[in-house]
């Protein structure tokens, strides 16, 4: 700090001051020294404080971070547990319907073997026209027969219901 100023003196007001004595100005020297080198503690000190207060709130961060990173960490172990066992449980299910679909191509192999093995039929195929050609000729006859009995039969009944209203009316 240097020698305090005085603001210069008004003629007209005041009587000029005399002049420090060279005691006055090396107390003052020693003075001002003594509130430099305060004002040097004072500002080493607040610096330390400051990178006190940063290193400290650093800390706190990184501490954070670290905290934040191990509740991510255990939130994706979480997610990939969950994952596996859905994985396995998906896994069970194909290889029960893989072994199901195995098992059905197995007794189908069977069965085609089965019949593979089976001799050709003894009687030869039938021929389904020739078949219904037969059973029409067999089956003509007696149809013709019950259709001539029949129309003998209505034109008989037919032929008497006349003579009954011929009767009826006359």
């Amino acid at each position: 700090m240097s020698v305090p100023i005085r603001p210069a003196p008004n003629p007209r007001w005041e009587p000029r001051p005399e002049e420090p004595s060279s005691l006055e100005i090396q107390d003052a020297v020693l003075e001002a020294d003594d509130e430099d080198s305060y004002d040097e503690d004072v500002a080493k000190i607040l610096t330390e404080i400051q990178s006190v207060t940063a290193v400290a709130e650093l800390e706190a961060r990184v501490a954070e971070l670290e905290h934040e990173l191990s509740r991510i960490r255990s939130g994706h172990l979480d997610e990939a547990d969950m994952v596996t066992g859905e994985l396995t449980i998906m896994k069970a299910r194909i290889e029960d319907a893989l072994g199901a679909v195995a098992s059905t191509v197995t007794e189908l192999r069977a069965e085609a073997a089965k019949a593979a093995e089976l001799p050709e039929p003894v009687a030869p195929v039938i021929d389904e026209a020739a078949l219904r050609d037969r059973v029409r000729a067999e089956i003509r006859p007696a149809r013709d027969e019950l259709v001539a009995t029949t129309r003998e039969e209505v034109n008989t009944r037919v032929a008497q219901m006349r003579i009954d209203l011929d009767a009826s009316i006359n």
